[in-house]
């Protein structure tokens, strides 16, 4: 009969409750489980595509204000790191954005 092996990976740098329902989750699925663990070395050359930053989740014309419904903290990390997020707010557009737009300080007044 054919085994099942599943793997999954993850930075498990502080484990908890949470990691070992997963694990044990997985574990119930297959016949074998592989967990790899990442390391920092390994985090740090993916990259930010996993980070968060800020990104204009509402269309906003020249001279509006930025407010809590107008920006937010959502993936990839390409944009303004998060946390900018007290001294962006308030702050006015010196541009038209679109939704999407992720955020940077030239786009600040």
């Amino acid at each position: 009969m054919k085994k099942t092996t599943l793997i999954t990976y993850g930075t498990f740098d502080m484990f908890h409750i949470g990691h070992l329902n997963l694990l044990n989750r997985l574990s119930n699925l297959g016949d074998r489980l592989i967990v790899a663990v990442s390391t920092d070395e390994f985090n740090a050359l993916k990259g930010r595509q996993f980070a968060r930053s800020l990104y204009v989740v509402k269309e906003m014309q020249k001279g509006e204000t930025f407010t809590e419904e107008t920006i937010r903290s959502i993936r990839p990390g390409y944009g303004l790191h998060p946390k900018h997020l007290g001294e962006v707010l308030g702050k006015r557009a010196s541009k038209h954005l679109h939704k999407g737009e992720r955020l940077a300080w030239e786009m600040l007044v």
